[in-house]
């Protein structure tokens, strides 16, 4: 399950500054340009979708789940080509600020997920998954394995899972050597 730290950092990045906590790009170190934050969402949806549909996946279009949304940058692009887009984010202050911006959109929903499951969704209840910069940020190596078994485990047959992992940057940070530690 995500710590309480961990919670409390991402609540903290969704009150100080929640579009610099999801895309650390300079442009966004101070708030930014809110519309040319979303766009930048549109265009990632796009290019991902055209390769589903050029993989031959994801036929249906009803649901599409965007684990760990933030503010919603993907689940509202993902709104514009499913019947509905379910966001999750272990982050309240998050999702207070992606029903905010996307209160538009009705099939736009956005959902508190702070265990170390899914298991507030059905298997196979998804066409796509989606997830991109999340499972870094997670405390460690079985965490990320139990959310992507989840994440299959909700993916429908047919569906696609894209997901972004990094190779450089380790899940979880050995402890320091007790030289270092004092």
């Amino acid at each position: 399950m995500p710590t309480r730290t961990h919670r409390q950092a991402w609540q903290d990045w969704g009150t100080v500054n929640p579009l610099y906590g999801i895309l650390t790009d300079p442009r966004y170190r101070h708030g930014g340009d809110i519309e040319e934050f979303l766009g930048t969402g549109e265009g990632t949806v796009a290019s991902l979708m055209a390769d589903v549909d050029r993989l031959g996946l994801c036929a249906e279009r009803r649901n599409a789940l965007d684990f760990g949304c933030g503010v919603g940058r993907l689940t509202a692009p993902l709104a514009k080509r499913f019947d509905r887009a379910v966001g999750v984010d272990v982050s309240a202050t998050m999702l207070d600020n992606a029903r905010q911006l996307h209160r538009a959109l009705a099939n736009c929903h956005f959902q508190l997920n702070d265990a170390d499951d899914l298991a507030q969704f059905a298997d196979a209840s998804f066409d796509m998954v989606l997830s991109l910069f999340v499972l870094q940020h997670l405390e460690s190596t079985a965490l990320i394995e139990a959310y992507l078994g989840e994440m299959v485990r909700v993916l429908a047959p047919g569906g696609a899972l894209v997901v972004q992992l990094c190779a450089e940057v380790a899940a979880h940070r050995p402890p320091l050597p007790p030289w270092r530690s004092r």
